[in-house]
């Protein structure tokens, strides 16, 4: 079964390596993650491209020699992120159109999402503006008992 992180991330993407460190390091026993999936705004793709995804100098890559991982092992690149926003890229959640915009993407995305067969989701509400983690949250624990969420 493939397992698929979702992350809400901002400007401190490092977020995503400490949850992918988590789960592949430190959990006991560890899981194997597949896929990364990042929701975000203009800034915060930029951000993670620059700091994460570089082949030689991004976190990601060097996380994944630090602990022996093959980085091919798990689906992560710039087409793994998701900016918010639609036709519109939102560059930073400033008004309370912005926050309703990047809510509906969020849910709209979920649901999406979770019709995957065959895979299993860990949400991370750790980054990104915490309005964007309130949409993304309640979905944490409302599918957990149906799909078999971790």
């Amino acid at each position: 079964m493939k397992t698929i992180l979702v992350s809400i991330a901002g400007l401190t993407p490092q977020v995503i390596t400490e949850t992918l460190y988590y789960y592949l390091i430190e959990k006991k026993p560890q899981v194997c993650i597949h896929e990364v999936k990042i929701l975000t705004t203009l800034q915060g793709k930029q951000k993670i491209t620059e700091t994460l995804l570089d082949k030689k100098s991004g976190q990601f890559f060097a996380f994944c020699r630090d602990y022996g991982i093959n980085p091919k092992d798990i689906e992560f690149d710039e087409s793994s992120i998701v900016v918010l926003g639609g036709d519109a890229p939102i560059e930073d959640i400033t008004s309370d159109k912005d926050s309703a915009v990047i809510g509906n993407e969020i849910v709209k995305f979920i649901k999406e999402i979770s019709m995957v067969e065959g895979a299993k989701f860990i949400y991370s509400i750790a980054g990104g503006r915490k309005t964007m983690t309130a949409y993304l949250s309640p979905w944490q624990f409302s599918y957990m008992a149906k799909m078999k969420i971790y």
